[in-house]
C-alpha cells in the first residue's frame, strides 16, 4: 500500500493536518520518506520561501501565525506534557 505521493500533494498532506505545528519527523511520517532525506528539507525550504509554511526554528514549521502555543511547547520541550492544571487556567 505504499502509495507515491504527487507533486502537487506534499504540502496539501501538511494543510489538511489536524495539527498546527511538526517537526521533521512529523513530516517524515506524513510524507512516508527518510527522515534524513535531502528531498523534505529542500520541499519544507521551499515552502517557507514562498510563504506557505513558517519556519519558527531549526526543525519546526506552522501552518500559519495561529499555531496552537501548547502543541508548540510539547514539540520544541520534548519528553514534555501539559497538566491538567495548565488546561484549566486556560479556559
Amino acid at each position: 500500500m505504499n502509495k507515491k505521493i504527487k507533486k502537487g500533494d506534499y504540502l496539501d498532506m501538511i494543510l489538511r493536518s489536524d495539527k498546527t505545528v511538526f517537526t521533521i519527523k512529523d513530516i517524515s511520517l506524513l510524507w512516508q520518506e527518510d527522515r534524513g532525506s535531502f528531498n523534505i528539507k529542500s520541499r519544507l525550504s521551499k515552502y517557507v520561501s514562498t510563504g506557505k509554511l513558517i519556519r519558527l526554528r531549526r526543525g519546526i514549521y506552522v501552518k500559519d501565525k495561529n499555531y496552537d502555543p501548547l502543541e508548540l511547547a510539547v514539540k520544541v520541550y520534548t519528553p514534555s506534557y501539559i497538566i491538567f492544571e495548565n488546561i484549566l487556567n486556560i479556559n
